[in-house]
């Protein structure tokens, strides 16, 4: 009988969302089996979520209902007694800071899901592989970013790498005029020596989940240049400066070939060679019914982090859209125009919409054109820029 598991939270950890499986299990247990997946990172941030088997049905009711069923408690627990306490007291996915925690200390997950305490065993963080380099290289159409590692003292051959974004850039067009609200005059930015301010920006991005690499087959268990992901030349990241900060792990090879095979799932669905997630060992046990079962599994791992730089010099511009440019009929219009989330632009030679004749004049656009604040910026320049 088929089932499916459902992912009680959007943001995911590495893991997939939906995939069909068939475990080899009793009918009477075929429902509702807890899922628990969570990285515990010593020295950083750590993520846990709850989810659960369900089966395939069309009550919706029951299906968003059985998630509330699962919403509980999660704490993170060190050998000494320590336990870090979540972000948020209750729910289906939890965040722990877990930046002071000892390297050298063994942590479980410890879980309260309606009735039953669910715990993983008991692990030590492996020592983190040494990132040596970041590098950029593009072809026509993207740029590609890449790493270069190797395994570091306590190698498994397999690591896990995820990544934050933060980068410079302008808004799809400078304006070259500015309104004076009280008479409603266009205003030369030119001539009269100001400019609007919304122009250049920073923008952030943070990957969900992690990037698996197998070094273990690698000359010295050494990594040169593995692609890790790639954006459009044309992408705003490129506009003027972008740095990207790599977090890397290293991971137990039982906890990769979890993640992997979870990764296949999603990516690409089951194949002949791709294990049910119902047959895949798990690390966590259900300590109030040992007899319960539970899948999912638990990583705790220690990171590093390297930050890398890049300018420009990929820059690809992008053709220019005018579709959402306009000419007022005048500048009794002006006041209406601006309280409808429009802005005065440039001075432009665009093509009539009825007639395709060239019109040249004050162009208007939605202000998101000019404003790099309203396309999801901030003014607010990282601590650590350069």
């Amino acid at each position: 009988m088929k089932k499916i598991l459902i992912s009680a939270a959007v943001m995911a950890l590495a893991f997939s969302c939906v995939y069909p499986y068939e475990p080899t299990l009793d009918e009477k247990d075929l429902s509702h089996i807890v899922v628990i997946e969570g990285n515990v990172i010593v020295g950083g941030q750590s993520s846990v979520r709850f989810s659960q088997v369900l089966p395939i049905t069309n009550d919706y009711e029951q299906w968003y209902g059985s998630f509330r069923d699962i919403a509980g408690m999660a704490f993170i627990e060190d050998e000494q007694g320590k336990v870090y306490m979540p972000v948020q007291p209750r729910g289906t996915t939890f965040t722990f800071n877990t930046q002071d925690a000892s390297p050298d200390l063994k942590y479980r997950l410890r879980a309260e899901i309606a009735n039953d305490v669910y715990v993983s065993d008991w692990t030590e963080p492996i020592a983190p592989p040494v990132i040596e380099d970041v590098s950029f290289s593009c072809d026509n159409t993207n740029v590609l970013v890449a790493v270069t590692l190797e395994g570091g003292e306590e190698s498994s051959g397999f690591v896990g790498i995820s990544y934050d974004e933060n980068w410079e850039f302008h808004a799809d067009f400078a304006c070259e005029y500015l309104l004076d609200t009280l008479t409603w005059d266009l205003i030369d930015v030119v001539k009269s020596g100001q400019e609007y301010p919304n122009y250049w920006c920073w923008q952030k991005a943070s990957m969900n989940g992690m990037i698996l690499l197998d070094i273990s087959e690698m000359q010295g268990g050494r990594a040169v240049e593995a692609p890790l992901f790639q954006f459009p030349r044309t992408n705003s990241r490129n506009h003027r400066k972008y740095c990207v900060t790599l977090h890397a792990r290293t991971l137990p090879k039982e906890a990769y070939r979890y993640l992997k095979n979870m990764d296949d799932i999603t990516k690409s669905g089951r194949s002949l060679f791709t294990p049910n997630p119902g047959d895949m060992a798990s690390n966590i046990s259900c300590e109030s019914n040992p007899d319960r079962r539970v899948l999912g599994y638990v990583n705790v791992m220690r990171e590093t982090s390297f930050r890398g730089w890049m300018d420009d010099r990929f820059k690809k511009d992008r053709t220019p859209y005018y579709g959402e440019f306009f000419l007022p009929p005048g500048k009794l219009a002006f006041k209406s125009n601006y309280y409808s989330g429009n802005y005065p632009v440039a001075e432009l030679t665009l093509p009539d919409p009825d007639t395709g004749d060239p019109v040249t004049g004050i162009y208007w656009a939605p202000r998101r054109c000019i404003d790099c604040v309203l396309e999801g910026g901030t003014k607010n320049k990282p601590d650590f820029w350069e």
